[in-house]
């Protein structure tokens, strides 16, 4: 019976996954391999919390999109991020564990969608972060500002940070003892989170484990960091990432996928750029609108390189369908300019 209740839950799961491409030349509707999903979980409780590794005291959250790692110390609990999509989810998952308060809360970086539900935590606890987020949270929260932050995914303004460091700082509270870095890789001031002892990492927005990167590279604000930052990543020694999305947790062979699927991404469009002449866009639009014909040039590389991901790619990966041309139309632009 329980094997005829997963194999149901993976069908749906399937269906409900399996996107449709928007581009105009092809249709394609992907399933979503099984290997990417993560625990199943009450869906009307709405978030699954569990420790990440037993007796350890760390623990994760996740709705299947979205993921938060939290400490137990003895002296209180150390929360990291605070996306707004959970709500309130986050402190009623730390209350289903612990009776520990809430004492410190960590930036990873400076998006609403991972930090603009940390209004749920009480004042006065002491915020961290980079100098480097905290001043890019002064600009974002400014009131010249015509959309207050956060407030488009739900979410509220933030307390700055109360205590910021450059490139490194240990952190120790109670019985757990944190090092925490900078480096430039999904923004120019992202935070990483490692516990050398129990041999954990936390690393929002690097990669999607069990799928591609986000759209456009995931949003990257330096593609060249963005690429460098994997092997920076494996150079620690770590066993298991909370990664910050999708709904299972990573290990060291899905940031080496992600690394190949990048450098596939990376010389297809090179490839592409080398072969595709500008007049097959003219010959397809005239020249009567520059605009259409840039555009038109530009889909066709991008479109000849993603098929050639997609082709490796597709059943390996989630979502290879969806964001592939996607990540290629990035790497283009960044390649071309660079």
């Amino acid at each position: 019976m329980k094997t005829k209740l997963v194999l149901l839950w993976w069908l749906s799961a399937t269906i409900a996954f399996s996107q449709i491409n928007t581009r105009k030349d092809t249709v394609v509707a992907a399933s979503v391999p099984y290997a990417v999903y993560g625990p199943q979980f009450d869906w009307n409780k709405g978030y699954y919390v569990a420790e990440v590794k037993k007796g350890s005291g760390i623990y994760w959250i996740t709705e299947g999109s979205h993921q938060v790692m939290f400490l137990t110390t003895g002296k209180g609990v150390i929360v990291i991020d605070a996306p707004p999509i959970f709500g309130d989810k986050i402190s009623k998952a730390i209350a289903e564990v612990t009776k520990e308060p809430v004492t410190h809360l960590i930036y990873t970086h400076h998006h609403a969608d991972h930090i603009a539900g940390a209004y749920q935590f009480p004042k006065g606890i002491q915020v961290i972060s980079s100098d480097g987020i905290k001043n890019r949270l002064k600009e974002l929260q400014s009131a010249k500002r015509d959309a207050p932050f956060g407030t488009f995914v739900g979410g509220k303004p933030v307390e700055l940070p109360t205590k910021t460091f450059n490139d490194s700082l240990m952190l120790t509270v109670g019985n757990k003892a944190l090092k925490l870095y900078t480096i430039n890789s999904h923004t120019h001031h992202d935070v990483v989170v490692y516990l050398p002892k129990e041999k954990i990492i936390n690393a929002v927005d690097f990669i999607w484990p069990g799928w591609i990167p986000f759209d456009g590279l995931g949003e990257t604000e330096d593609v060249y960091s963005y690429i460098n930052s994997m092997n920076w990543l494996l150079k620690f020694d770590w066993d298991i990432m909370v990664s910050g999305h999708v709904g299972r947790l990573a290990k060291k062979e899905d940031v080496r996928t992600t690394i190949e699927y990048i450098t596939d991404v990376k010389f297809a469009v090179m490839k592409a750029i080398q072969s595709t002449e500008y007049m097959a866009a003219v010959k397809k639009t005239g020249f009567a609108n520059a605009f259409l014909t840039v555009e038109t040039y530009f889909d066709l590389i991008a479109s000849t390189a993603s098929k050639e991901v997609e082709a490796k790619w597709l059943g390996k990966l989630g979502g290879v369908d969806v964001w592939t041309y996607s990540n290629c139309r990035r790497m283009m632009m960044w390649l071309r300019l660079n």
